[in-house]
């Protein structure tokens, strides 16, 4: 019993430690988790297999000025629009900018299936994400995140997690089935890139704060000192760091997409990006937290050792 108690104890304590060091304070400062989120001061709640994406309770006017309901999660504010239309084939609706999502597909194809990740779900097992779609201009308001806020919290590491979503990865792994999009190789240098660009509270360019480039596809045959090797195409949780860009002074953050698929009409490839976030602790803290899950068989053969156990050798 002494074995066990104090092994207990040496466990108990060192998990504590850990976890009291991430409620203290040294926590990422942008904890916008998206199982709850606020639209026009309003709480949202997303049912199952669910998505939202600026569409409020009553369309818009046909072909009038589109819906703008951005919503806010951990601070953090995300710009959307969307809209009814008529054409040459019929009504249809549309939307830009940002929504949330819990889509768990990650086999369909097409634009059908437009709010998954490829992951199947959130950051770490939870069920919200955010998804991103940027298409070309004249969209350029809706195309970014409105972090002043969030950025005044508990310093921490600023970032987030960033994944394809199904529709924008099995299009780059496979093409499409209507011969628009071909499927990437390293034969054409193929790679699909998201570049995230800090400006001020007007909107403006900061001088000198250079953007941060993820690809989310590289298949290119020379890259830059530092990059990745080998093809790939992002289908996990990947964390991208912003420090610099927080440190900056940004206090907006823009999205664009640039594609080696591109052509008449601009850039062919899907463009879309699925994000999360969750509380990061500073380096010290993953480095206690690892200690935690480290040391505690360490701390198990020491307590062995130095205390005289009364169960059978092999025991306990």
């Amino acid at each position: 019993m002494r074995l066990a108690s104090t092994w207990f104890l040496f466990r108990a304590a060192v998990v504590a430690l850990a976890l009291a060091a991430v409620q203290g304070g040294a926590a990422l400062a942008w904890t916008m988790g998206f199982e709850e989120f606020t639209v026009d001061g309003e709480s949202r709640v997303l049912g199952s297999e669910s998505y939202y994406c600026g569409y409020d309770t009553q369309p818009s006017p046909a072909n009038e000025t589109p819906e703008v309901h951005p919503f806010v999660a951990g601070g953090v504010t995300f710009y959307n629009s969307h809209g009814d239309y008529t054409g040459q084939w019929g009504p249809w609706s549309g939307w830009d900018g940002w929504s949330v999502s819990n889509r768990t597909d990650t086999t369909t194809p097409g634009f059908g299936n437009q709010y998954s990740a490829i992951t199947g779900g959130g950051v770490f097992g939870s069920a919200n994400y955010a998804v991103g779609y940027f298409p070309d201009e004249p969209y350029e308001d809706f195309r970014r995140l409105d972090i002043a806020a969030a950025s005044t919290q508990t310093p921490g590491r600023h970032g987030f997690f960033l994944t394809n979503t199904t529709y924008a990865y099995l299009t780059i792994r496979d093409g499409d089935s209507y011969g628009f999009t071909d499927r990437f190789t390293r034969e054409n240098n193929d790679f699909f890139r998201l570049e995230i660009t800090g400006l001020d509270a007007s909107g403006g360019t900061i001088v000198g704060l250079d953007p941060v480039h993820f690809y989310l596809a590289d298949f290119r045959q020379s890259r830059e000192p530092g990059a990745i090797e080998g093809d790939y195409i992002v289908n996990q949780w990947t964390w991208v760091d912003l420090a610099n860009l927080v440190e900056g002074g940004a206090a907006q953050l823009r999205f664009a997409f640039a594609s080696s698929d591109t052509g008449e009409f601009g850039i062919n490839t899907p463009l879309y990006v699925a994000m999360d976030s969750a509380p990061v602790p500073e380096p010290a803290v993953w480095m206690l937290i690892a200690a935690s899950g480290a040391c505690l068989p360490l701390g198990r053969r020491f307590c062995r050792r130095t205390i005289k156990s009364p169960l059978p050798p092999g025991k306990g």
